[in-house]
């Protein structure tokens, strides 16, 4: 990041298997602004290793990096509706349902709703 004040188009991380060193997926922190402390957090993981918890504790690991050390105080998330692995993904890291945004997405040109969620630095999570 430039400085603060500035934006940021974001980071990244590859997220690999400890034990054999393969990328299983990534996380990303996207539109970062250091004068509102806040970015947007995204991940995709190969679908050979969803239900495994390697998404679950990559996001706690990068959301705690993020208030600890990049000192973000908000973090977002959004998923489609229906999309109940990436919500309970979402949830186990901390993040809160915040509320539906009607047919804001559109995939394959049809509309869905998208889900937003929040982390705040102060949020309790056990």
């Amino acid at each position: 990041m430039d400085g603060p004040g500035c934006q940021s188009k974001g980071y990244g991380w590859m997220v690999r298997e400890s034990r054999t060193g393969a990328i299983v997926g990534c996380i990303r922190l996207n539109s970062i602004s250091r004068q509102a402390s806040f970015a947007v957090v995204g991940y995709e993981y190969d679908k050979r290793y969803w239900g495994k918890g390697y998404a679950t504790e990559a996001l706690i690991a990068v959301t705690n990096h993020c208030h600890k050390n990049m000192l973000l105080y908000r973090l977002e998330a959004w998923t489609l509706a229906g999309n109940e692995a990436s919500d309970r993904i979402l949830q186990k890291a901390g993040f809160r349902l915040e509320g539906t945004q009607r047919q804001k997405m559109i995939l394959r040109g049809q509309h869905f709703d998208q889900r937003l969620f929040g982390r705040l630095a102060d949020d309790h999570f056990a």
